[in-house]
């Protein structure tokens, strides 16, 4: 990572940006006609997006503990921090798609899931520890907060909303 800041940062993030977009919104399958057109078009979009507004608010924290990344370091560090989980999001759309003509294995094609998406979270979370930590010129315990924050921001709108859908569903 320190080499890829040092000599060129922007390098490979509009490619990973466009992939975890593209895997993000095909996450529950893949449909077909319209759907499958929306999700083409919109998941590049949604992942550039993504991010863009993560670089942004990686800089932002980590500008609070005198963190020196650059906008294109920080958009850089989130992006391929990220590849782990968006490749384990791929394995498992792999596996969901196969599923069904695994027969009985299928199954377990789909319990498999669950265990590729724990290890591609945690290692994508230990990544981009490493590379904000790069980005940044900071320690391992800033690097740490400066990527915790906003996952711990997305699990608490996770939970507003399954709080919101189960008081509707009562």
């Amino acid at each position: 990572m320190r080499f890829l800041l040092r000599t060129n940062p922007a390098r490979g993030v509009l490619g990973i940006a466009l992939l975890h977009g593209v895997v993000s919104m095909n996450s529950d399958g893949l449909g077909i006609g319209p759907e499958l057109l929306m999700r083409g078009l919109l998941g590049p979009v949604v992942g550039v997006l993504m991010v863009v507004l993560s670089g942004l608010l990686m800089m932002g924290i980590g500008s609070m503990f005198d963190g020196r990344g650059s906008f294109v370091d920080c958009m850089s560090a989130i992006a391929w921090g990220g590849l782990p989980s968006t490749m384990a999001r791929f394995a498992a759309l792999g596996l969901v798609w196969f599923a069904p003509w695994l027969g009985e294995a299928g199954v377990w094609a789909l319990v498999a899931t669950v265990p590729v998406l724990v290890i591609g979270w945690s290692w994508s979370f230990l990544w981009q520890v490493v590379t904000v930590a790069e980005a940044h010129r900071f320690g391992w315990f800033e690097a740490a907060v400066t990527v915790s924050v906003p996952w711990l921001g997305m699990l608490g709108c996770f939970g507003m909303l399954m709080v919101a859908a189960f008081s509707m569903a009562a």
